[in-house]
């Protein structure tokens, strides 16, 4: 009996130190006040940092204690949500076709605050740009192209999506490299990485960002704005571009991106409503909020749901029902970003970026987990994600690299590797001949612990073995696919 109460008595111990330790869950931890209203979502750095743009027309930095660390000014508003490079390079884009058609560029700036390079492109940047794997930014326009940067700030290819309409959408990069953009002519693009249309898709157009899921299917809102008879739609979109399914919200309002849990289910709101979605089109539930919604949702790791709706910030169980929630700070378009320590960063229509205590401990290990997939905001389905960094106190003390898992697998398997110190890391697959199958990464990474997902689902049944070369370090383990 005792030791039955003892084990019952020992989690609400810990609760309790937790939440002295780090604040009741629901409550502000900190703010940080810029010069205007923040559209933009928050990005975080491998070092803590968090990066967000404001209507002031700064790019700021500001440290994990809430002190501003530099800012950057631009000149114009800033809508667009800063993407974080492999290297610390943030990218973000300026401009509006009406409120300030005279501006009309992408930033590199520097870890440090000083500017990398500018690049100018023909209309305004709202949205979030994306990174390839190899480098290469891709970044939509209100002047209706997808732009592809490289590294240096040159023009690498741009691909006219349409003819006078604005793409506000933020691009997705898929597992092979293709990307799909939304616009406003109506259409979800698959581009080829050399800059060739894959195909189209004839939705409805929409601000809604694409998702990626573990078997390649793209997830993507659109809306008939104006005409709530005729719906607004989350669209399940295979790969060879042929729609499986859509869903019906009901309402005439969708400009959430789409996320996706560990199970395939995949959540996105409309109007009022945050909506979990089964893999086969079919209502999971709904949550109703108490006004609109224009935040994308970020799954924790614990399962919790996280979405802003204009006056509240919601924490929502997996089952659909109110965890918490934070009233009147003027959520509005910024989305939420969960730090591995907890805190939920979400920027204010108030001016404010505010850090709120959670208890998640970071990111759900999902495909899709949040807005542009990770922090970093990079959009691409195979960035590895860090879940660890410098601002927690274990950093790994040497290389290494863990056995896959699941591991037979069919079509999808996580590689976990760490690494000390800043380093090229490169990460191949090869079949049982030693043939070169895949590379599956080959770029600098800060210390930390890293995850990489493999899709397999283009690669025949059979043994193979992946390896990592980083620095002086090398390591080769077998793996099993089965189909």
């Amino acid at each position: 009996m005792r030791k039955s109460v003892i084990l019952t008595i020992i989690p609400i111990i810990l609760l309790f130190i937790t939440m002295k330790l780090h604040g009741q869950p629901g409550t502000e931890k900190w703010h940080f006040e810029t010069g205007g209203p923040i559209y933009s979502s928050p990005a975080l750095g491998s070092d803590g940092t968090i990066y967000v743009g404001s209507a002031d027309s700064n790019l700021y930095a500001i440290n994990p204690d809430g002190t501003e660390k530099w800012k950057f000014n631009i000149g114009c508003y800033i809508k667009s949500s800063p993407t974080i490079g492999a290297d610390g390079t943030i990218y973000v884009g300026v401009g509006n076709y009406i409120l300030a058609p005279e501006y009309s560029d992408l930033y590199a700036i520097n870890p440090d605050g000083t500017k990398k390079w500018n690049f100018e492109t023909e209309g305004g940047i709202e949205s979030c740009s994306a990174i390839g794997v190899e480098g290469t930014i891709y970044v939509g326009s209100y002047d209706g192209n997808l732009y592809a940067i490289n590294s240096d700030g040159t023009e690498k290819w741009k691909f006219k999506a349409s003819g006078k309409y604005l793409i506000e959408s933020s691009p997705a990069i898929g597992s092979d490299g293709t990307i799909y953009v939304e616009s406003a002519d109506s259409n979800l693009y698959a581009i080829n990485p050399d800059g060739t249309e894959k195909w189209q898709f004839e939705n409805d157009g929409s601000e809604s960002s694409p998702a990626i899921s573990n078997d390649g299917k793209i997830y993507v809102g659109s809306n008939y704005v104006g005409y709530p008879k005729l719906g607004a739609f989350l669209y399940a979109i295979n790969p060879d571009g042929i729609m499986q399914w859509k869903f019906d919200t009901g309402s005439d309002d969708i400009v959430s991106s789409p996320i996706i849990d560990s199970e395939g289910t995949i959540y996105i709101g409309s109007y009022r409503n945050l909506y979990a979605i089964n893999p086969d089109g079919t209502e999971k539930w709904k949550f109703e909020t108490e006004d609109n919604i224009k935040s994308s949702p970020a799954i924790g790791s614990d399962g919790t749901i996280y979405i802003g709706s204009y006056k509240n910030l919601y924490a929502i169980n997996l089952d659909g029902t109110k965890k918490w929630k934070l009233e009147n700070r003027g959520w509005r378009e910024s989305s939420p970003v969960i730090t591995p320590g907890g805190t939920i960063y979400i920027g204010s229509l108030d001016g404010n970026l505010y850090a709120i205590n959670g208890e998640s401990g970071g990111l759900a290990d999902t495909p899709w987990p949040m807005f542009q997939k990770n922090v970093r905001h990079t959009g691409n389905y195979k960035d590895e994600v860090a879940i660890d960094n410098k601002n927690n106190a274990n950093i790994p003390d040497k290389y290494s690299l863990s056995q896959n898992y699941p591991n037979p697998f069919n079509p999808n398997t996580t590689i976990k590797y760490t690494l000390p110190h800043k380093s090229k890391v490169e990460i191949s697959i090869f079949n049982i001949n030693g043939q070169l199958i895949e590379t599956l990464t080959n770029d600098y990474k800060s210390a930390g612990i890293y995850t990489i997902n493999w899709n397999a689902s283009d690669i025949p049944s059979g043994i193979y073995f992946y390896r990592i070369k980083a620095d002086n370090f090398t390591d080769v383990k077998k793996c099993i696919l089965i189909k």
